[in-house]
């Protein structure tokens, strides 16, 4: 864990602060578009941007409270873009809805078990689609509280342990499931939404992982097509300093 010594961004930014992110982006699609405006993939870029300016903002403030501070955006990066993450989670639909089942006391049987588990069902995708985090959502927006405190630096550890634990098979299984089980009774229904949709790798944002890296930084998408890797990407002075 941290100490006073060592203070990271990914510690001081909330994850609901990234799932309301990804809902304005997926709520630009949903609004009219004009002429005069910008387009869709420039409104969403702008969020993004200033996003990636609230979290320099962030690290600018803990320097002087720091001996040593991890400027990483990486931890939110792989959030941000999940399909291009290492990490496998061995977590499909039909395994998330017996989770969220059993962790948030609904009953397989019930009316809301059957919409999470036969998500795909004709009578359940008129609203949804067939997309399994937003019937995961409507399910629970009326169970879960709302929940603020769960960090960023707090969702990748307890996905990294799934991710690890799931390696191991059979004997990674307890913990795999208790860090499924602490994250979904952290979270609040529209953080679970976008959760889900990192695990299963598929944000549906309508938005290239080009347009996400460039508001990161111009010569993001350059590095990751030269390393194919995400970690590279990771200091906003990474590129001045060409310590690639």
């Amino acid at each position: 864990m941290e100490t006073d010594e060592t203070l990271s961004v990914a510690s001081k930014v909330k994850f609901k602060d990234v799932a309301n992110l990804l809902e304005r982006i997926a709520k630009i699609d949903d609004a009219p578009t004009s002429g005069r405006g910008p387009g869709k993939t420039d409104a969403k870029k702008t969020k993004l941007e200033s996003f990636m300016q609230t979290l320099q903002s962030i690290a600018d403030k803990l320097r002087p409270q720091a001996v040593k501070i991890d400027e990483n955006f990486f931890p939110v990066m792989r959030l941000l873009l999940p399909a291009d993450d290492r990490r496998t989670y061995g977590l499909k639909e039909v395994k998330l809805a017996k989770a969220l089942c059993e962790n948030l006391c609904i009953g397989a049987r019930t009316d809301d078990g059957q919409k999470l588990i036969n998500y795909r069902a004709p009578v359940h995708m008129k609203s949804s689609d067939g997309d399994f985090a937003s019937v995961a959502y409507f399910v629970l927006k009326n169970r879960c509280q709302e929940a603020n405190t769960i960090t960023v630096h707090e969702v990748n550890h307890y996905l990294d342990v799934i991710a690890t634990q799931n390696a191991r098979g059979k004997e990674g299984q307890k913990d795999v499931n208790d860090s499924i089980k602490h994250l979904l009774v952290s979270l609040s229904a529209i953080q679970l939404k976008w959760l889900i949709r990192i695990i299963l790798k598929d944000l549906k944002i309508g938005i290239k992982e080009a347009t996400i890296l460039d508001a990161f930084h111009p010569d993001a998408m350059d590095v990751y097509n030269f390393t194919s890797s995400l970690e590279k990407v990771k200091y906003q002075n990474f590129f001045l300093n060409n310590n690639f």
